[in-house]
Parts: C-alpha cells; sequence; structure tokens
C-alpha cells in the first residue's frame, strides 16, 4: 500500500483526484486542506470550508490550515498540514488535482518533496474537453460557484453540472475561447456528488459568486 494524502479544496480537480487515487490503490489515510486569502493563486479559495465534507463522506480524517495572506504563509499552512499528517499517519504520498497550472504543481511539488514526500498528479495535463466528460462518465457532478469568463453569467452559479448539460458548457467555452475546465480561473467549482456518495448543497448567489451556506450528507441507501 502506498499511505498518502490528499490535498482537497472541495472543487472537482481535487476530489476526482482523490477518488483516483482510490481506485489505484493509495491508502488514502487523510484529506488536507489549506484555507486561504480570495486572492490565493495557489489553493481554491471559494467555499473551501466545506471541502471536510467530502473527507467525512469516506470516513477519512481532515487535516485543516487556516493560511495567512501571501504566497510564504501559505506554503507554510502547506508544509504544516502534509508534516502533521506524515507525524500522525505516516504517509508518503502526497496527490494533488493540479491539471494544468505549473506555478500550482511546482509549489505543491517543492513543498512535498521538501519534507520527503512523493507526489502523484493523477489528472496532470488532461485533454480538458475529454477530461470533463471523463468526469461525467465516472458518475461525478459539480455546481459552479464562482464566474469570471465573458459567456458566463449569473445563471450558471449554482448551477448543477451532470453528463446530460456538460455538452453546453463546453460548448460556451469554444465559442468564448476560454479554457472549458476553468482551468484558467474563468469558473471555480464544489463537487455534489461522487460514486461512492452525493452532497445536498444549500446557498445563496452573491454577485459572480455561489455562497455555499450548509452541506449534508445525503444517505447512500
Amino acid at each position: 500500500m502506498r499511505p498518502a494524502i490528499v490535498l482537497i479544496s472541495g472543487g472537482k480537480d481535487s476530489i476526482y483526484a482523490m477518488h483516483l487515487a482510490l481506485w489505484q490503490g493509495f491508502d488514502v489515510k487523510a484529506a488536507g486542506i489549506v484555507a486561504p486569502p480570495p486572492d490565493s493563486m495557489i489553493v481554491q479559495h471559494e467555499n473551501v470550508i466545506f471541502a471536510a465534507a467530502h473527507a467525512e463522506a469516506l470516513r477519512i480524517p481532515a487535516i485543516v490550515s487556516e493560511a495567512g495572506p501571501g504566497e510564504d504563509a501559505e506554503l507554510d499552512a502547506l508544509r504544516g498540514v502534509l508534516q502533521r499528517a506524515k507525524e500522525l499517519y505516516g504517509v508518503g504520498w502526497a496527490v494533488v488535482g493540479a491539471l494544468a497550472s505549473e506555478y500550482q504543481r511546482v509549489r505543491f511539488n517543492y513543498v512535498a518533496r521538501d519534507l520527503g514526500l512523493r507526489v502523484y498528479s493523477p489528472i496532470w495535463h488532461l485533454e480538458p474537453k475529454k477530461y470533463l466528460r471523463q468526469l461525467m462518465r465516472d458518475g461525478f457532478e459539480f455546481i459552479i460557484t464562482r464566474v469570471a469568463a465573458e459567456g458566463l453569467d449569473g445563471t450558471w452559479l449554482g448551477r448543477r453540472i451532470t453528463k446530460e448539460n456538460v455538452g453546453e458548457l463546453i460548448t460556451l467555452a469554444e465559442e468564448h475561447s476560454f479554457n472549458p475546465a476553468g482551468e484558467g480561473g474563468e469558473y471555480e467549482t464544489f463537487v455534489v456528488k461522487t460514486p461512492l456518495y452525493e452532497l445536498d448543497v444549500d446557498g445563496r448567489v452573491e454577485e459572480k459568486r455561489f455562497i455555499i451556506e450548509e452541506v449534508e450528507i445525503l444517505d447512500s441507501d
């Protein structure tokens, strides 16, 4: 077995990476959550406080650290989460959901390897359109929690993306020339359904954001 910590934010990339690690035989000991300031370029800020619901649904402990402003503070928080996982659970791997951001991947790798951890990035450089369709095919659904691209208006906020309507998002991305997977910050997400569990999410729209107010883990029966 490969004991690992998975870094999650609640968004589609990190949650999918966590499930891929489980399916591929990693012994996921903990989920690591860094709560960054709003202007973070390293970790998703939107609704990250609710990411722990995913760990709870999988009965995996969550290690949470709030980061102060600035890149150094975020990296220190990340280092603290990984160090704690290493001490508590003897992890040897850090699993991350980096898709295309070299900036993000380099910083994750630097901190992890400085602690003697190996890094696994299962979705790195997947083609965006194929990646979205693969997510849907594997049983994932997510809501859009922030929009920041031409063509994405307030009607997308809180909208559930499924295999039935993901093509609409891909077509819009092609029409307005943005990354279909939102990798350029065009939109942010929160996963509400996986093959193993489903979450009920309540919230409100505020300008260009969907602010989550409550998350409930639904019974699997």
